[in-house]
């Protein structure tokens, strides 16, 4: 038997290990407990119940855990958990191999990566870690490396290769920022919004976003059902990329705190404390959104040469009552030049009844969602187009695409004469 002290903290179970004295391995035994005056603890142990189930889980030289110190930026990678030490920043611990029967385990700085630019004298902060395929990813604010290996085994054999310089100009400024996509890893720097590829490329991804720079990203989810990854902010502008077509777009009325993948569903946690789950449905909180869509623009035949735009034709489906207000913008102008009110018919879509001919020359509807603006004004250097709906008490419509007829014109776009010169 053994007696605890009473000044050791109240414990609810104690695990207690013996061996015979001519053996090396410790077995679990059972206890019994009885307080002693004074509040120690008594201990007296039952040495019939050993059992090699219930060795010590150092035997055959594995390795003993250690308390590990407070951590920042998790991540599993090659079936184990990685967490930067919170106090320096500067080092990268690691678990043994996963056991399902345990928590992960860790033993201390022997388990752990330090990743030194040997350009300079400091050891850069860590920002954020990721796993992509075999490597793990170790992104600072001005640099990025990658390591690779399965590293040692509970006993300690076995290791992890160097942390291995990437990027020696380009790191992460946000560790919230930073999304694993089927295209590479995805993170907010100092200088826009950057890719580190499969293949280890670093790639520049968001110069059609830059003007969003400033914004503090709180979360970035990939949804890969859809090839697209969402960028959230505490403003209500959310950043969406399609990594399929490389094309950015931008949500609103996404003021986000958090935002995770809940059942398959994006889910946010919205500036006001509440829980949001995308649904199929087209309103926000009960609140119908307005729709509102603006191009880039288009310049076929270079920044600044001639074009002439004929005519549009936008198709989608039909889904309840509105009108769509369609501007034009020309020439690089931060104001439209027309405005089209588009009314559509407001009944006959989606039918399976084919209408006579008769019926169409009168106005009846062909059942299709589509319509055409003639442009007035048709030649110029760059065009784009706005559309928003100014009915949002229905689901209104979902656009497929829009088609132009377009005409390339020799040389420049033609200025008026005052500027000229």
């Amino acid at each position: 038997s053994c007696t605890i002290p009473a000044e050791f903290p109240t414990m609810n179970t104690i695990e207690l290990y013996r061996k015979a004295s001519t053996a090396t391995t410790y077995y679990r035994v059972n206890a019994t407990y009885s307080t002693l005056s004074g509040g120690a603890l008594q201990v007296a142990t039952d040495t019939g119940n050993v059992s090699a189930a219930d060795a010590l889980y150092t035997t055959g030289g594995i390795i003993e855990n250690q308390p590990y110190p407070t951590m920042t930026s998790f991540c599993v990678h090659n079936s184990r958990m990685f967490a930067v030490d919170e106090l320096t920043k500067t080092r990268v611990y690691y678990s043994k191999p996963f056991d399902i029967s345990v928590a992960p385990e860790f033993v201390g700085e022997e388990f752990s990566l330090v990743c030194f630019d040997n350009r300079t004298a400091v050891n850069e902060p860590i920002v954020a870690i990721a796993s992509m395929d075999d490597k793990l990813v170790i992104l600072k604010d001005d640099s990025i490396f990658v390591v690779f290996g399965d590293g040692p085994n509970a006993a300690g054999v076995g290791q992890f290769s160097e942390p291995k310089l990437v990027s020696s100009d380009v790191g992460c400024a946000n560790p919230a920022s930073v999304v694993l996509t089927s295209v590479g890893v995805m993170f907010q720097s100092k200088k826009g919004i950057w890719l580190l590829s499969r293949a280890l490329e670093v790639k520049y991804i968001g110069a059609d976003v830059e003007q969003y720079n400033d914004l503090e990203i709180t979360s970035a989810i990939a949804l890969p059902k859809e090839n697209q990854v969402r960028m959230t902010t505490r403003t209500g502008v959310a950043l969406c990329y399609n990594y399929y077509y490389n094309q950015w777009t931008t949500y609103s009325n996404y003021a986000a705190q958090s935002a995770t993948m809940y059942k398959d569903k994006f889910t946010h946690l919205t500036t006001a404390g509440l829980i949001n789950k995308e649904s199929t449905g087209f309103t926000d909180n009960s609140s119908a959104i307005q729709m509102s869509i603006r191009q880039g623009w288009i310049k076929l035949t270079g920044l600044q040469h001639f074009q002439r735009i004929y005519k549009l034709q936008v198709i989608g489906t039909y889904k309840s009552t509105h009108t769509i207000k369609f501007r034009i913008y020309y020439d690089y102008e931060d104001y439209a030049w027309d405005e089209y009110v588009i009314t559509p018919l407001a009944s006959g879509y989606n039918t399976t009844t084919k209408p006579t001919v008769s019926t169409l020359y009168t106005g009846a509807n062909d059942g299709v969602y589509q319509w055409q603006v003639n442009l007035k004004r048709q030649k110029c250097e760059a065009i784009k187009f706005e559309l928003y709906d100014e009915s949002i008490t229905g689901e209104s419509c979902t656009l497929t695409g829009m088609s132009l007829i377009i005409g390339l014109k020799d040389g420049l776009n033609k200025l008026p004469s005052n500027k000229r010169f």
